[in-house]
């Protein structure tokens, strides 16, 4: 985990954050997740006109989000966005995300307001979590 301990200590830090000053951890929620969601809702033909570099890049973070949401969810798919940028996503392992990132969920409380900005956030997204619950 070592090579992932600066990924960890924000998802903690964001879950307890949820759980202890909700308010605050919810504020420009939205604006944060606009980023993720124009990855995950870009088109084909969008993806296509890209660089092979860039295209290659995203369609590897749209893979590590996809993991993310069959393994454990929405609510940590969440923490992930607030823990790190789109840019610095690629440097997390599927491996970790797929092996380790469950067994942390399994093990830690889930906050009632991360549930809460998961539901907003999939009204005001619709098109993304629709997209991540049919992957």
């Amino acid at each position: 985990m070592e090579r992932h301990q600066w990924f960890y200590e924000k998802l903690q830090t964001w879950r307890k954050a949820f759980e202890e000053d909700p308010r605050s951890a919810m504020l420009d929620l939205s604006e944060n997740f606009k980023p993720w969601d124009n990855l995950i809702t870009e088109s084909e033909g969008s993806l296509r006109s890209r660089p092979s570099a860039t295209r290659t890049l995203r369609k590897q973070k749209r893979r590590k989000i996809r993991v993310i949401m069959t393994k454990v969810g929405a609510e940590v798919l969440v923490l992930c966005t607030l823990s790190t940028t789109i840019t610095k996503f690629k440097d997390v392992e599927d491996k970790w995300l797929a092996l380790t990132l469950p067994d942390w969920w399994a093990r830690v409380s889930h906050p009632v307001a991360l549930t809460e900005a998961v539901r907003t956030l999939a009204r005001e997204f619709p098109e993304t979590f629709n997209l991540c619950e049919s992957t």
